[in-house]
């Protein structure tokens, strides 16, 4: 073989080893982009549960909460209520007092005339 040949060969040989060499990167970066995307594609499945559980807890405690106010407001009526049931008994009592309070100050005893 001449020298042309052998330069023509080895030039051949360089370019077919560059060729393989870009098939071979390009082939692996395929192929870690196939399992990115996997990863990827898992984790925002994983997201989007967790996102569920999270609506359905905040969903739970707003029930909960909303429960407990209805308990608060029917407790706070209830208050309200024996409120007004000692208000009443007071004034039945203030008023037992006057009557009483009108004997007491005029010194006369009680007569049926009323």
């Amino acid at each position: 073989m001449d020298t042309a040949s052998v330069q023509l060969l080895s030039t051949v040989v360089i370019i077919v080893g560059l060729l393989f060499a870009m098939f071979a990167l390009m082939w692996q970066m395929n192929s870690q982009s196939g399992r990115l995307e996997a990863k990827i594609d898992a984790q925002s499945k994983d997201m989007d549960a967790q996102g569920k559980e999270l609506e359905a807890k905040i969903d739970a405690q707003g029930k909960d909460i909303e429960a407990q106010g209805k308990e608060l407001r029917a407790e706070i009526i209830a208050q309200g209520q024996r409120v007004s049931d000692a208000e009443l008994e007071q004034a039945r009592l203030n008023g037992v007092n006057s009557v009483l309070t009108q004997f007491a100050h005029t010194h006369e005893p009680q007569t049926g005339d009323d």
